[in-house]
This record gives C-alpha cells, sequence and structure tokens, in this order.
C-alpha cells in the first residue's frame, strides 16, 4: 500500500511507529474529535526521542502519554522502546521503524521544523490528526487492495498486536507492550528492554494472513473500572460502581 500510493516519509514513520508501539490513534495524532490542540507537555515531539546503540544495532526510545491516563494523569508517563534490526533482518522485515523515524526526524530539520514541534506532522509543522491517519490508514489499505471500509486509525495498534502473536509473542508480553490495563498483569509483570526489542523486530519481520479483516473499535478495550471511571469523568451516572459497569 505505502509503494503503491508513494506515501510520504512523515506518513510511513507514523504508521510504522503506531503499529511496533501498538499506539492508539489518539496517542500520535491529535484527537480533532474533542478539538484537541497541541501541547508540546503531553503530546509527543521530537525532544522525546533518542537512540541507543546495543549489540551494535541502533534502536530508540520515546517518551510518550498513555491516553487511558488522561483522566487521572498529566505528562508523558511512558518509555516506549522501537528495536532496530541486524543488516540481515532488515533484508526480510516489512519495514524499518527506527530507520525511518531516523529519516524523518532529519528531514524534518531540514525542513526548519523546530524540535518542540509535533513528532509526527506535516512538512508544514501541523500535528497529523486521528482524522488523517484515519483515511490515510483506508487509502493505504485500499491501495493494498483490501476493503478500506474495514480499517481505521486503530487498526494500526490491532495490526501490530497480531503480528506479534503470530510470530509467537505471549499475549502477556503484547498486552505490557501495548499498554493494556490488567491488575494481575500490572502488579507482577515489568516491561524489559530485552522483551520490548523482541517484540519490536518479531512485528516487523511477521508475515500474517488475517482469518478476518473485521475492525474493532477503541471502546471494546476498556476494563469495568475504566468504564465506570469514564462515566463519572463525564458527568454520567454519578453513582456507577464497576459492579454496575
Amino acid at each position: 500500500g505505502w509503494a503503491c500510493l508513494r506515501t510520504p516519509l512523515e506518513w510511513r514513520a507514523g504508521m510504522a511507529f503506531a503499529m511496533v508501539a501498538l499506539a492508539r490513534g489518539c496517542e500520535w495524532a491529535l484527537d480533532d474529535s474533542r478539538r484537541e490542540a497541541f501541547d508540546g507537555t503531553q503530546h509527543m515531539t521530537a525532544l522525546d526521542v533518542t537512540f541507543f546503540r546495543r549489540s551494535g544495532v541502533w534502536h530508540a526510545r520515546v517518551r510518550m502519554r498513555k491516553r487511558k491516563n488522561l483522566l487521572v494523569m498529566r505528562g508523558k508517563d511512558s518509555v516506549v522502546v522501537l528495536a532496530g534490526l541486524t543488516p540481515a533482518q532488515r533484508a526480510t522485515a516489512s519495514f524499518d521503524v527506527v530507520g525511518l523515524l531516523w529519516e524523518w526526524l532529519s528531514e524534518r530539520r531540514l525542513l526548519g521544523i523546530p524540535e518542540d514541534r509535533p513528532l509526527f506532522c506535516s512538512r508544514a509543522g501541523a500535528a497529523f490528526t486521528v482524522t488523517q491517519v484515519r483515511d490515510t490508514v483506508k487509502a493505504v489499505m485500499a491501495a493494498a487492495g483490501c476493503d478500506p471500509a474495514k480499517f481505521g486509525a486503530h487498526s494500526l495498534r490491532i495490526g501490530g498486536a497480531t503480528a506479534a502473536l503470530a510470530a509467537g509473542v505471549s499475549p502477556s508480553l503484547i498486552r505490557l507492550m501495548g499498554r493494556w490495563s490488567s491488575d494481575i498483569y500490572e502488579i507482577y509483570c515489568r516491561m524489559s528492554l530485552e522483551s520490548a526489542l523482541g517484540v519490536g523486530q518479531q512485528i516487523m519481520a511477521a508475515t500474517v494472513t488475517p482469518v478476518t479483516d473485521e475492525f474493532h473499535e477503541e471502546d471494546l478495550e476498556l476494563m469495568p473500572g475504566e468504564v465506570a471511571m469514564f462515566r463519572r469523568g463525564m458527568g454520567m451516572d454519578e453513582g456507577v460502581t464497576e459492579d454496575d459497569a
């Protein structure tokens, strides 16, 4: 799909990031349905990216805000590790997220986009929006011969998780990597650098033939406690409890 559309570098870098980071659309683009404005203290900027070398391979770390923490927490409280590839892995992988991110950051500097502006943005420096993400994903999938109606801004997160599972990554590790909520996993598990790098490399190298291409809305991810918190935060059902949800 990318090749057919000659997708610009900024979009290839953004979509690669979203897939490997298992990112929600609203975690790497502005939620224009809520008229969200860019805030460098909350949204990713070029300053949030650092590259590091391990065993001869360049990898990256990106500070970001976990979107589900919006009602209770501010600031960039999560660190996403993006795995680089060896030359041999790069030869067979579908894409190289660290290479694309490096290229985009270099291109941004040539364009004169300030480092404190949105990490993923137009060449004029305007932050991507969720609507733009949705439209771009649909266009890429249509170019790949798929029904665009079945895809949207959340498809990259779903696609990354699906690729990881197909590559043999355990569901518990996928849950940690994708920042999904779970009392058991959050209490007993911690993400390690080695695990994060392994997941990223397997996502980029995985070949996936889905049984179904149905699109699932992000709301279906909500845990019962999150539903109750969301409804209280929105002024709905003031007395709602987790059991009620």
